[in-house]
């Protein structure tokens, strides 16, 4: 067999292979995914709780259906700046809820407001009362690799970074936030309430198939030189 017939079929061999590990790491993502959505969906179907309880239960927190009752205090809202929807540049609302009987603040992320810059908005437009009864899910905080002060924009954050929150705040706030979730009709005056993550597998198995598939062409283009370059009988 010719040198450079077996370098090929040595090539081909081994991108078959690198092909056939893709696709195997594509289907341990899917795996990793589809646990995931199931610990989420589980959290998502559980009771909703007082922010009050679900802080002192000890369980997980992320996802959980939570409740918080108090007054939202616009005069240390802050905004968490960069976030589009749809397309559209704006920022989220990020505006504290005093409880009663509590020195701790909750963090509620309103949803989202239209802002052309991305970073300012007019707060006291997007105000909608003072007591509340806001039904959402309990978030993270970020952690902040990078600067987290947006210039030219003191009320915005680039991230929900907790330490930089606590500097901003003048009182202790919960540790973690809560996302409120639509309400049962839209309002224009109401910022864009944001929706839980959507559950599915994502790309992961279409992915698993295009390598699997690469592997078969390899495959196929060294089963087809091998048979090109047999001996031919007399």
């Amino acid at each position: 067999m010719p040198r450079r017939t077996t370098g090929f079929i040595v090539f081909a061999f081994a991108v078959s292979l690198g092909c056939l590990r893709l696709g195997v790491w594509q289907l341990s993502r899917l795996g990793e995914r589809r646990a995931r959505n199931a610990m989420i969906a589980g959290r998502i179907a559980s009771p909703v709780a007082s922010v009050t309880d679900v802080a002192r239960d000890g369980e997980p927190l992320r996802y959980r259906p939570v409740r918080v009752d108090g007054r939202f205090d616009y005069a240390n809202e802050l905004m968490l700046a960069g976030r589009s929807r749809g397309g559209s540049p704006g920022a989220y609302l990020l505006t504290p809820v005093r409880i009663a009987g509590s020195d701790t603040a909750v963090l509620v992320v309103r949803g989202w407001v239209y802002a052309p810059d991305a970073k300012t908005v007019t707060l006291e437009q997007w105000h909608e009362g003072d007591s509340v009864s806001i039904r959402g899910f309990a978030d993270d905080f970020v952690s902040a690799t990078g600067p987290v002060r947006v210039p030219g924009a003191p009320r915005s954050l680039r991230v929900a970074d907790a330490d930089s929150l606590r500097a901003r705040l003048p009182y202790p706030i919960a540790g973690f936030l809560v996302t409120q979730t639509s309400d049962s009709v839209e309002r224009a005056d109401h910022p864009a309430r944001l929706v839980l993550p959507l559950l599915d597998d994502g790309p992961h198995m279409t992915y698993a198939l295009q390598w699997f598939v690469f592997t078969l062409v390899a495959w196929a283009g060294i089963g087809a030189v091998v048979w090109k370059g047999r001996p031919s009988g007399d």
